[in-house]
């Protein structure tokens, strides 16, 4: 599946943790837990850059990590999904480091999961159950020709929000935190899941974050067209 992802800070919304409005029958692997996105113990000192890394995440990751599995038939192993994260950022912060994924073989993963989606969206009403992922365990993870095709597609998810992320980097011109980023993600998908787990940072926090970078990037982006 091809995503084509435009990053518009300017129409960047925050996601309200108390939103009734999330479908009910999207599949919710029982290994997202409360425990698992406890509030981290260095927020308090967390920085503006670390903070916006955060409230990224929690736009970006979550929407993939819901809804992807309605197309594809099965949920995203979450841990395969932070390793291909991971792994782009430090592939573009490092030229020499490579990807477990070779291009030709992302493309061969891409091309078999679109031809899952093309038979679900045919069966309809009539599609098998969602398949539910693994236990998710927080450790670095190997993927190699062995794995399975969830693993490796799930990876490949994680490369696209490697690629979302250092796109922001670019829009302004400077880096950000990949592992609040990945955090953001973790406790936005349990938000999702349960609008009363507990996150790093309270929404009023997120929205002043919000406001400060929109700013940022207009000023950014009136500098860049004074340019020329």
């Amino acid at each position: 599946m091809r995503l084509k992802w435009v990053i518009l800070l300017a129409s960047l919304t925050l996601v309200c943790a108390c939103d009734s409005d999330k479908p009910a029958d999207k599949p919710v692997p029982p290994s997202v837990s409360t425990s698992q996105q406890t509030a981290n113990e260095n927020a308090v000192s967390a920085t503006d850059d670390q903070k916006f890394s955060y409230l990224l995440g929690t736009q970006y990751g979550p929407p993939i990590y819901v809804n992807v599995p309605n197309e594809i038939g099965e949920m995203l192993e979450m841990d395969a999904m932070v390793q291909g994260i991971n792994d782009d950022v430090k592939k573009y912060k490092d030229s020499t480091f490579k990807l477990q994924m070779t291009p030709e073989k992302i493309r061969e993963v891409d091309s078999l999961y679109a031809k899952k989606i093309e038979g679900r969206r045919a069966a309809g009403d009539n599609a098998a159950d969602v398949k539910l992922a693994g236990p998710i365990t927080g450790k670095p993870m190997t993927i190699d020709e062995n794995s399975p095709d969830i693993m490796k597609y799930s990876y490949m998810m994680g490369v696209q929000l490697g690629e979302m992320f250092i796109s922001t980097w670019k829009n302004f011109e400077q880096e950000f935190d990949v592992n609040f980023y990945v955090m953001g993600i973790r406790e936005g998908i349990a938000n999702m899941v349960n609008p009363s787990a507990k996150t790093t940072f309270t929404m009023d926090e997120l929205k002043t974050i919000h406001s400060s970078y929109k700013k940022k990037i207009e000023v950014i982006m009136d500098a860049r067209r004074s340019k020329g």
